[in-house]
This record gives structure tokens, C-alpha cells and sequence, in this order.
């Protein structure tokens, strides 16, 4: 028994003092002390050498009490951004829209520098292609942002184009006309109007309210002498709320107008009219006026007999020629009734002789 428990103690002796051998591990070159105390680390477990300082920054991390520059803060404004020049000014056409301000655009002067400039509208144009295919910007002068000048907008007009007749736009082709004028192939073609509205052939191109004004067209087939000539979409005055009044009369002491007079009548007309713009209803009075405005020679019953001093007061083709002898003519008639509206009317001349309007030989 004493033998089994010695054997058992010196396997147990002999494991502890196998693991005491493996944990220990010799230090080249350092000499060992007997004598060390028991503050001393042991050499198994010595700290790892950390080369970084506690206090030390990594380069891509800012330091606390650096400051970091935003470029792009909100008051920045970016180098390649240029305000928008206004009217007159210099411009640059790469900039587009923004290049002026409001609606205004950059265009290109001849021989000059962009300039800042009204966009086209209404006929009114500032080069050919505000004119549709086939048109022309008559009269222009684009003024440069660097000289001491004024621009001065020209007109659209159609020159050089063939008047082909058509029934329809089919018949004009792809070629940017349009048919305007008629069917059965009494139309003509005519370049398409521009991209803005204003420009016009008829009033098909206008918006309700409005009316093409000024279009001048030779008809198909026909020998005309004047150039064609876009007209411009406009308000129309009859479709305005109380643009026709009703008719109205007169009185003795009212003012008909230049070579018009207050004449009697039989119909009862009212003095007076008035409109209601908000739904367009006109007012009349109950009463009848004493007459109506009517146009002199109508109530004197004869042309006016007075003479000419000068060609201005002649009608379209004739001259004011000096008074032949014998011949004497008025300077001055005006057609007068000595009872008011009622009549009768006669010419009331001065008595001075003048010269007579004539076609000249």
C-alpha cells in the first residue's frame, strides 16, 4: 500500500515538473538572477512594443483643432457662372438661356460682338429665320453691346418664292409651305409662319378674338405688282365686349366729326349709349334725338365746291393747279341750315379764289 501511494505521488512530482519545463523559455544572451523580486514580470509575459504613440494622429485624420475649408458653401458662386447680361449687353451664346436676362436672347451681330436683344414676335423679326422657310427680315439693324447705338427690328417679308397653286397643304409639299387661300386649286403655297405666334397668312392662325391684319397675297395665277407680305394676328375690335355700339343720335349742338353735321331724321334714335364691359350689354336712353351725324355733301345734296391751296388736298393722283382766269373756287365751304337738324342745308363758302384739283396731263 505505502508503495502503491509513493509510486502515485512520483508521477504527480514528475507531470509538474514536465509542465514547469515546457513553460519555460531561455532569453538569449540575458543573464538570469536567482535573486529576483517578486514585483519583477516574468520574462513569458512581457508587453508587445506598441510603436504608436498614445497622443500620436494618423496623417488622413484631421487633428481636433484643425479647421476644415468647405468649398462649396452656399455664398460660393462658381467660377464658370456668369450673371445674365441685360438688354444692350454683351453676351456669350454658349451660356443659352442664361446667357441674357428675362426673355431676352444672345444673338450674334455681324461683324460684331453677341449682344443682348428683344426676341422676335408678332412679324417683327431680328434675322431671316425668325421668318419662317422662304421669308426675309427686312430693315434690321442689330446693335452691338460695344458701340453707342440704337437696334432697330425689321419686318418679316416673302420674296423669291414661287406661287404655286394648291388645293391643300398636301400639295405644297415637305418643303415648309403651307396652302393659304382657297380650294379647287384656286389656293397658293406660302411658307409656314414662324415658331411664334404673331406671323400670319389668314385668320386661321390666330387665336379666337384675334384677326390676321396686314397680309398681303397675290392670288394663284395672277399678276401682281407688290410683293407678298405676312400679316400679324390682332386683336379683332368686333369681338371685343361693347366694341359695336348701337346707333345713336344727334343734337344740334354735339360735334358729328370733321365734314359731318347733325341732320334731321325720321327714325328715334336715342342721345345717348352706354356699356356694361363685364357682360358687354349696352344702355340707351328712352328719349329721341333731334337728328343723326351724316357726312356733309349727303345733306347738302351737292360735292363740296371748295378749291385747293396746296397738292395735299388733292385725292390720290390729281394736283392742286393755280385758278385759270374766270375760274374761281372757295378756299374754305362748310354745309350749314339755318333751321338747326331740319334744313334746308346749304354750302356756306368764303370768298376768297383758290386753285382746283386735277389729273395732271
Amino acid at each position: 500500500m505505502r508503495t502503491r501511494i509513493g509510486l502515485m505521488l512520483f508521477l504527480v512530482w514528475a507531470v509538474a515538473c514536465t509542465e514547469d519545463a515546457d513553460n519555460t523559455q531561455p532569453t538569449p544572451d540575458v543573464a538570469t538572477s536567482d535573486t529576483a523580486t517578486s514585483d519583477a514580470a516574468p520574462s513569458d509575459t512581457a508587453t508587445p512594443t506598441d510603436t504608436t504613440a498614445p497622443d500620436a494622429t494618423p496623417a488622413d485624420v484631421p487633428a481636433p483643432d484643425a479647421v476644415l475649408v468647405d468649398t462649396n458653401t452656399p455664398d460660393a458662386a462658381p467660377a464658370d457662372t456668369a450673371s445674365p447680361s441685360p438688354l444692350g449687353g454683351c453676351c456669350d451664346p454658349a451660356a443659352g438661356a442664361n446667357a441674357c436676362e428675362g426673355s431676352l436672347i444672345c444673338l450674334d451681330v455681324p461683324n460684331g460682338t453677341p449682344t443682348c436683344h428683344q426676341p422676335a414676335g408678332n412679324a417683327i423679326c431680328n434675322v431671316d429665320e425668325d421668318c419662317g422657310v422662304g421669308g426675309v427680315c427686312e430693315g434690321v439693324s442689330l446693335c452691338d453691346c460695344e458701340v453707342d447705338c440704337m437696334t432697330e427690328m425689321g419686318t418679316c417679308a416673302v420674296t423669291g418664292f414661287p406661287k404655286a397653286c394648291c388645293s391643300n397643304n398636301a400639295d405644297c409639299g415637305d418643303g415648309g409651305l403651307m396652302c393659304v387661300g382657297g380650294e379647287n386649286n384656286a389656293g397658293i403655297c406660302k411658307p409656314v409662319p414662324p415658331p411664334v405666334y404673331g406671323p400670319c397668312w389668314n385668320d386661321k392662325a390666330c387665336m379666337d378674338g384675334d384677326i390676321c391684319v396686314g397680309a398681303q397675297l397675290c392670288p394663284c395665277n395672277a399678276d401682281c405688282d407688290m410683293d407678298d407680305q405676312i400679316g400679324a394676328c390682332e386683336a379683332d375690335p368686333i369681338a371685343l365686349p361693347c366694341a359695336v355700339s348701337p346707333p345713336v343720335g344727334c343734337n344740334p349742338d354735339d360735334d358729328c366729326g370733321e365734314d359731318n353735321v347733325c341732320m334731321f331724321t325720321d327714325q328715334c334714335l336715342p342721345s345717348s349709349c352706354t356699356c356694361d364691359p363685364a357682360d358687354g350689354q349696352w344702355q340707351c336712353t328712352a328719349d329721341c334725338a333731334a337728328g343723326a351725324c351724316a357726312p356733309e355733301e349727303e345733306a347738302c345734296g351737292t360735292p363740296n365746291p371748295e378749291g385747293c391751296k396746296n397738292d395735299d388736298q388733292c385725292p390720290t393722283g390729281q394736283v392742286c393747279f393755280p385758278p385759270m382766269p374766270g375760274e374761281c373756287k372757295p378756299g374754305g365751304c362748310h354745309c350749314s341750315s339755318a333751321n338747326g337738324t331740319v334744313g334746308p342745308w346749304t354750302w356756306m363758302c368764303t370768298k376768297d379764289c383758290v386753285g382746283s384739283c386735277k389729273v395732271p396731263l
